[in-house]
Order: structure tokens, then sequence, then C-alpha cells
């Protein structure tokens, strides 16, 4: 596991399981609500490509659409701790995902599929078990992502506010974390690799 890998996944369970929100003096700055007509370079930097993905997700999760299509399709994982890759998630099918996220963003469905492109390949789960079982489907989930080595993750609300991780109190909300892939998806696991937590039926249906 890579330390920046190391760090978002102990921020969504360290530090997620004992973290507060304080809002972030450091926002992404907002698209223009008629959408950008060209994506320039810059904004295919993938630490960025990254957040900005993650903020869009929150803020389609305000959709209980949306919320309902995502927890149903982390219940059906069959990946440990019911990962799903990200990419393939909003590229499959009929790239509805996708659509969702620009809709939420209120962008260009072209503007995501850039950052989709320029990001790494990317995984999102509930790392904390606690929230796996907690969350329902409700809009109280932040999503959570971190730019590089050494620095505290950040996660936004489903309102799209950017909020910084902090190792103090437990949050009030699950927390859904956006990271670089480590499961291997082209390869289903065996009954060896599954953890069946308590409360948790498992992988599918």
């Amino acid at each position: 596991m890579s330390r920046r890998t190391r760090l978002i996944v102990l921020g969504a369970a360290a530090v997620l399981a004992a973290c507060t929100e304080r809002t972030s003096p450091d926002p992404v700055p907002d698209v223009p609500e008629d959408g950008p007509a060209v994506v320039s370079a810059g904004r295919s930097h993938p630490h960025a490509a990254r957040e900005r993905l993650a903020r869009r997700f929150a803020l389609a999760l305000a959709d209980p659409t949306f919320r309902a299509r995502i927890k149903g399709e982390l219940d059906r994982s069959p990946m440990p701790e019911r990962k799903l890759h990200l990419q393939r998630f909003l590229t499959g099918a009929d790239r509805g995902a996708l659509r969702d996220l620009a809709r939420a963003g209120r962008e260009a469905d072209a503007a995501v599929e850039m950052d989709v492109r320029a990001a790494p390949a990317l995984e999102f789960y509930l790392p904390v078990p606690a929230h796996r079982l907690a969350w329902r489907g409700d809009d109280r989930i932040l999503v959570a992502t971190a730019h590089a080595d050494g620095e505290a993750p950040v996660a936004f609300t489903t309102a799209g506010h950017r909020v910084i991780l902090d190792p103090n109190t437990p949050p009030a909300s699950p927390v859904l974390a956006v990271v670089p892939v480590e499961a291997d998806f082209d390869r289903l696991p065996t009954l060896g690799e599954l953890k069946v937590e308590p409360g948790d039926g498992g992988g599918g249906g």
C-alpha cells in the first residue's frame, strides 16, 4: 500500500473513524452555471481531477435516485469491503452515472469525461465497517479524497461544501472514500479473501 493511499484509507478508517468537519478556506472553484465551453489543459491535473470527481459525486448524492443506485451497487459488489471501480462505474452501460455527475456539477459531460481520463484509476467504498452498516442511502454522507502524501483528506458534503477531516471527534456522517485502486477488479475474490462483517451478508445480492 502506498503512503498516499495509506493516508487516504487511514483517513477513511482511523482518521475518518475519528474526524470532525470544518470548512476549508481553499474550496474548489465552482464551475459557471452554464458550464465550461472549453476545458483547459490545467484542469486535467490528476490530483485536481480526482478532487473534482469527488465533489461531483457528493453533489450527485443529493439526488435520492442516485443515492439509491449507489447504495444498491455497493451492496451488490462482490469485492472485499464492497468496493467499486469509479471509472468503470461512470463509463459503463449507458454512461448514466457520468451524466448524473455532470448534471450535479452543472457541467458538460465532456468536462467530467476529461477528469475521468485524467485521474488515476480510482475505487470508491465506505472503508469504515460501522459506516457500511449505518448508511441506508440517506443524504447524511460525505465523499472524501486526498491530494498527495502528507495532506489531510478533504471531503465534500452533498451541498458541495469542501471540508477538511480532523482526527479529534467521530464524524456525524458516514464517509465514502474515493481512493487510488488497490483491489483487483479483473478477478473475483475467493471466499478466503472475503471478510463477512457483523450485519453484512457478504458480496452480491
